[in-house]
């Protein structure tokens, strides 16, 4: 995963730089904001702490996210959202789900009947896992 990294980095490197940049290393630019960019995905990329230089550019803003448990993780992925998403994105990726596993769409074939049973009742012990979670900040 770091040669992805390094490979995007030099690319970066390769369009954000003139040739005599390049000859001399120098990663300095004249735009503050540009730098203080480059600097945070320098930092990022060297395992740095990332929201140093966040205070310095007016387009970075780090908000604490509260833990998400581990169990709910497995809820998240069956609802196709990340982990912490707002309770509004995962009701309506929940919806989304529930249209296409509803049993009723598949009352013609037994099997598949059984199958959108078992995942909509997954998908409902998922959101209503999540949901809990959210308003109380506890789980069950």
């Amino acid at each position: 995963m770091d040669q992805i990294f390094d490979r995007f980095g030099n690319l970066l490197r390769s369009f954000l730089h003139d040739d005599e940049s390049k000859r001399t290393g120098d990663t300095s630019f004249s735009d503050p904001d540009l730098q203080d960019a480059w600097n945070e995905l320098e930092d990022f990329l060297q395992g740095g702490d990332s929201t140093a230089n966040a205070s310095k550019s007016p387009f970075t803003q780090h908000v604490e996210t509260p833990a998400i448990p581990v169990e709910l993780h497995a809820d998240y992925a069956m609802l196709k959202s990340k982990p912490g998403a707002p309770l509004a994105e995962v009701a309506k990726s929940y919806r989304q789900l529930l249209r296409i596993h509803h049993p009723d769409r598949h009352a013609a074939d037994p099997a598949a009947f059984a199958r959108a049973t078992e995942k909509t009742k997954s998908l409902t012990s998922a959101f209503r896992r999540i949901k809990e979670y959210a308003e109380t900040g506890k789980m069950k």
